[in-house]
């Protein structure tokens, strides 16, 4: 994790029930209703591989509101992404800056945490970086990471090879999950991110493979 365990919030599941009702009717608002059926896999998906590592209620419903929030706001218009950005303060690089798609994540994890006072790393973490990745993120993190890819939508070649590794063995299903998008990112000619890459790095220096 980015944070110790002692800087998150405790939050109560009668809290976490009432983001997640209202991330949900945030959804009909701004998400399209392709991309709502793609947000509600994540959780679905999310949830099953949360009771596979026998994760309790409490991380479920953390994993719920992640799911929720993470393509929030992915379908706004970008002059809007880069506002909002601004408006929170945001640093936005140079790649963002021409691609400001990219911005949707740390929009969503900014707005959960000032709209609800939402300081729980673990939530905020998965939401920062279901995209990129990040060499230090957390197991909620991962979950939500590799749900992304694998949930019941998403169809390409050896995607359901890979949603059975990840319920054999997780740790090495998130490596080869890391390993898809990056081969994707590169045959097509697509911005490597940073993240991305140091996160990769990483998981080779550990040795795992």
């Amino acid at each position: 994790m980015l944070k110790s365990q002692q800087e998150k919030n405790n939050l109560s599941s009668t809290q976490l029930n009432t983001v997640i009702e209202e991330l949900k009717r945030l959804i009909n608002f701004l998400v399209t209703d392709s991309r709502k059926e793609h947000v509600f896999g994540v959780m679905k998906f999310s949830d099953r591989l949360a009771q596979r590592l026998s994760l309790n209620i409490e991380k479920r419903q953390k994993l719920f509101v992640a799911a929720l929030a993470h393509d929030l706001f992915r379908d706004i218009e970008v002059h809007k992404m880069i506002q909002m950005a601004k408006a929170y303060g945001l640093d936005i690089s140079s790649t963002e800056n021409k691609r400001p798609i990219l911005l949707h994540s740390k929009i969503a994890a900014e707005f959960l945490r000032i709209r609800f006072k939402i300081d729980d790393e673990e939530i905020l973490e998965a939401i920062r970086y279901h995209t990129s990745g990040h060499k230090c993120m957390g197991l909620l993190s991962k979950i939500i990471f590799v749900s992304d890819s694998l949930e019941e939508t998403r169809v390409y070649e050896g995607v359901e090879k890979l949603r059975k590794m990840i319920f054999e063995n997780f740790e090495k299903g998130f490596f080869e999950v890391l390993k898809n998008k990056l081969n994707y990112v590169v045959k097509n000619n697509l911005i490597l991110l940073e993240d991305s890459v140091e996160l990769w790095n990483e998981l080779i220096l550990k040795g795992v493979k």
